[in-house]
């Protein structure tokens, strides 16, 4: 999400404060002499000094209370134009994205905006029960009806929105929120995340504070049944959600009582423990925090080379290659990539151990090799990304280690198995040995600039990836 609505506002009071009158005049003029022409008229009931804010859940004059009741109504009769299908015209080929998709009468995306804005007003107004009403339907429509044959699109919905789909689902749950009791507050709170499907389930707490400048209330006694709730129900869509419930409660320690209470099902929280460790520069406490969470956390998670990673900053900053060597192992054997291997190679090399290092990352390889069929016919959801490797990593380990023939005969058994792959080892191996004859000769420049284009890079590389080709 972009910057919320409360850090903007914050943001925008702290440079108003300072204005004196004659200031703050003359920047009300500039903005307005930027005005189009035909916004003037718009601008004008603009500069209005607003109303008093309304009190928590205001009960709505009779008047909004009836607009309300229209704004439900019509919300009512386009579900209902949109479930007959009146706005889809069928399937074909739009050349401007290159791609089939489905074509009609795309002016839902003004009418959607135009209930959403009412919803918006609402929940500003802070009378949060009707906004609540108003976004439930409009969340449930947009969930319904977001498979094909209903609202035509060449993009996703929140594509075809002027308005921000996160902020107004923020706001969405912040009226929910607000609007209940505090002993059922989490239960309401959870089932309306569940209705909106992928449009709300990934909203945070922090989402649904800042996007009002007024405090969200009662949230340290709302916590402790969230975090109950969200542990009762411990998914992926959830762990993020409940990471974030326990450093709001409890701060770093909580993440790191989480993160101990199962270290398999949280190495997340391992993860954001380590890191707050290490934002505090500490490197005695970071070494030992990412210690304890690559000790605790399956070897097999991926999630563990970014704990490693940790450690191997740590192991910079002491100038210890040995820690450095531990670091890279570890994230090499739970992830195995080339970036990390060209590292572990590396430090390795500096430690006069590279042989053993070879070896010991071979070996590696070929067991996730030779576990990969089985991998692939459990047919099991994992939440926790595992340990994978594919056959052009051991290329480019036999390569890297100057083992030629090994390469060689790689490329000739697996000639197949190269299809698809951008990168084709037979490609990198040819390359290799021509930037190997070429020396210093005056084709230097151009055997380069293959080199790099076998590796996947490009003339635009960033420097990230110009230091990988470098480190290769």
């Amino acid at each position: 999400m972009a910057m919320s609505y409360r850090e903007f506002m914050e943001q925008v009071g702290e440079r108003l404060a300072g204005l004196t009158a004659e200031e703050l005049r003359a920047l009300l003029i500039h903005w307005a002499s930027g005005i189009e022409a035909a916004d003037r008229e718009g601008f004008l009931p603009r500069l209005v000094v607003p109303a008093p804010e309304s009190q928590p859940d205001s009960e709505p004059d009779p008047e909004t209370a009836a607009s309300i009741d229209l704004v439900l109504e019509d919300i009512a009769a386009f579900a209902k134009r949109v479930g007959a299908g009146e706005y889809s015209q069928g399937w074909g080929w739009d050349p401007d994205i290159g791609a089939e998709r489905e074509f009609g009468d795309e002016s839902w995306a003004e009418e959607v905006e135009g209930f959403l804005s009412e919803a918006h007003g609402l929940a500003q107004n802070h009378f949060f029960t009707e906004a609540a009403r108003v976004y439930g339907e409009l969340f449930r429509l947009l969930r319904d009806y977001e498979e094909p044959g209903f609202l035509p699109r060449p993009h996703a919905i929140d594509d075809m929105l002027s308005c921000s789909l996160e902020e107004e689902a923020a706001l969405y749950l912040r009226s929910v929120y607000e609007s209940a009791k505090l002993a059922e507050r989490a239960d309401v709170l959870y089932e309306a995340m569940l209705a909106g499907d992928a449009l709300t389930r990934s909203v945070s707490v922090h989402d649904i504070r800042d996007c009002l400048l007024k405090p969200l209330p009662e949230l340290q006694e709302f916590l402790p049944r969230w975090i109950q709730l969200l542990r009762q129900h411990s998914e992926h869509r959830t762990n993020k959600q409940l990471r974030e419930a326990t450093s709001l409660a409890a701060g770093d320690e909580g993440l790191r009582d989480l993160a101990r209470s199962d270290p398999a099902a949280y190495p997340d929280a391992y993860l954001d423990w380590v890191n707050a460790v290490a934002a505090q520069q500490n490197p005695e406490a970071t070494l030992a925090a990412a210690q304890e969470a690559l000790t605790a956390v399956p070897a097999d998670y991926t999630i563990r080379a970014k704990i490693a990673e940790q450690l191997a900053v740590v192991g910079r900053a002491l100038k210890d290659p040995d820690l450095i060597l531990e670091a890279q192992q570890a994230a090499f054997h739970s992830d195995p990539s080339l970036p990390y291997l060209l590292d572990l190679l590396a430090i390795a090399w500096e430690c006069g151990c590279f042989q053993k290092t070879k070896a010991d990352a071979e070996q590696r390889l070929r067991q996730l090799l030779s576990d990969a069929k089985e991998r692939r016919t459990m047919g099991v959801y994992q939440q926790h990304l595992r340990a994978r490797a594919d056959l052009a990593l051991l290329f480019h380990l036999h390569l890297l280690a100057g083992d030629h023939e090994k390469a060689l005969a790689h490329c000739q058994q697996h000639t197949e198995d190269w299809a698809y792959w951008t990168s084709q080892p037979a490609v990198v191996l040819l390359q290799w040995l021509l930037l190997r004859l070429a020396g210093k000769g005056e084709h230097r420049q151009l055997v380069d600039r293959l080199w790099r284009q076998a590796l996947g890079g490009t003339d635009s590389m960033s420097m990230a990836q110009r230091g990988f080709v470098a480190a290769y």
